[in-house]
């Protein structure tokens, strides 16, 4: 989903994904807050503060992925990738001794 096509968009949340933007995030410093946020929860083992700080994190992230045309398949591919890349390391790494 890109900026141009809000018009067209019809869900209430995602609307709101592309009408907010990068400036919005930076202005605001909602990636600082929303993150400290969820260190602080995280730091306290309060797990409901915890899930909802995470759920302002992820969304806010959202916003931010949607606003430079960064999809999530983009995202996980990365994942995916490193995990890869990770277990390959692992592999190779590891010595067996009988």
């Amino acid at each position: 989903m890109r900026w141009s096509n809000r018009e067209s968009v019809k869900d209430p949340w995602a609307l709101t994904l592309l009408t907010f933007s990068i400036r919005d995030w930076t202005r605001s410093s909602k990636g600082g807050e929303e993150s400290a946020e969820t260190i602080i929860a995280a730091k306290n083992d309060d797990r409901t503060a915890l899930g909802k700080e995470g759920a302002d994190l992820l969304y806010h992230l959202v916003v931010l992925l949607v606003e430079r045309g960064v999809s999530l398949e983009e995202v996980g591919d990365e994942l995916v990738s490193r995990r890869k890349e990770k277990s390959r390391s692992y592999r190779t790494s590891r010595t067996y001794t009988r």
